[in-house]
């Protein structure tokens, strides 16, 4: 019951980041990965839990808006790399939906440890969903 009533809490912010900036969690997730540097898509969708087809919709969509960039890896040619564009990493800036609201006071109202704890909790339960998901 408590995941629900978290999910219940974050909808109101899931519309309120597609209506400012028409992008989903997923989209976000995404650049967020990229901010630490290219990576070719297979690794973007392991790393963010999408599927290849939902991947390639993404990044589709992403460059559209020119907040990445696919290049073909200059080191190796068969491999495709995905940049973050100044325009993405801006958008990542300047986006105040998660900010200043419930969930982050909420979070600022938990100790280190707690904090600490309550994310690798949050890891371990999506990835086992994925796993789930997957299997």
């Amino acid at each position: 019951m408590a995941l629900s009533d978290v999910i219940v809490q974050a909808e109101p912010l899931l519309l309120r980041l597609w209506k400012s900036s028409r992008l989903s969690l997923g989209h976000l997730r995404v650049l967020r990965t990229l901010r630490d540097g290219p990576r070719s898509p297979g690794e973007l969708a392991g790393l963010v839990g999408m599927a290849a087809p939902t991947m390639a919709r993404t990044l589709a969509r992403l460059e559209e808006r020119s907040l990445i960039r696919r290049a073909i890896d200059t080191d190796d040619r068969r491999r495709i790399e995905v940049t973050l564009l100044p325009a993405g990493r801006a958008l990542l800036d300047t986006s105040r939906v998660w900010r200043d609201g419930a969930f982050e006071r909420a979070a600022r109202g938990l100790n280190d440890e707690d904090q600490r704890r309550l994310v690798n909790s949050l890891r371990l339960f999506a990835d086992l969903v994925r796993s789930e998901s997957a299997g």
